[in-house]
């Protein structure tokens, strides 16, 4: 991890729940497939733990990132490396936090990816949109119910 990183994507947004179970829904396995569009998803949520994730890919392709937990601070923050191969080509390994604050009556998700590759930055930008409103859908329906 001696790269520098000097593209960054950051993305905010509110979520109708509480910061604990906005931080359950990203390290629960089962949770996460839930919402997200993973195909599979393997979690070690630790210090030193690791993940591995398998996005949909075209027949004959894969796409799966992996990467290792550099800070696990239930339900404040949550911090990875990330190194994805996909059809578009590989990330090179990137640096992810996610911060969770609570307000009256919902909580805010902080994203910073800071990347090697100013085109991967370009790519993933769409997936974590994608993936925030996923989790905002999910979150809106299951309160529905």
């Amino acid at each position: 991890m001696t790269e520098t990183r000097p593209h960054v994507l950051t993305l905010t947004r509110r979520f109708p729940t509480t910061a604990a179970r906005l931080f359950a829904l990203w390290t629960d396995p089962a949770a996460l497939l839930q919402w997200s569009e993973l195909r599979s998803c393997n979690l070690d949520v630790r210090l030193d733990g690791w993940y591995r994730f398998e996005f949909p890919a075209p027949p004959g392709e894969e796409d799966v990132t992996t990467g290792s937990f550099l800070e696990v601070d239930s339900p404040r923050r949550l911090a990875f490396t990330w190194d994805g191969s996909s059809p578009c080509g590989p990330t090179g390994e990137t640096l992810v936090w996610l911060d969770f604050e609570e307000f009256a009556e919902e909580s805010e998700l902080r994203l910073r990816h800071e990347f090697i590759h100013e085109q991967s930055m370009i790519e993933c930008k769409s997936g974590w949109e994608y993936w925030f409103d996923s989790l905002d859908k999910h979150l809106r329906l299951s309160e529905a119910r």
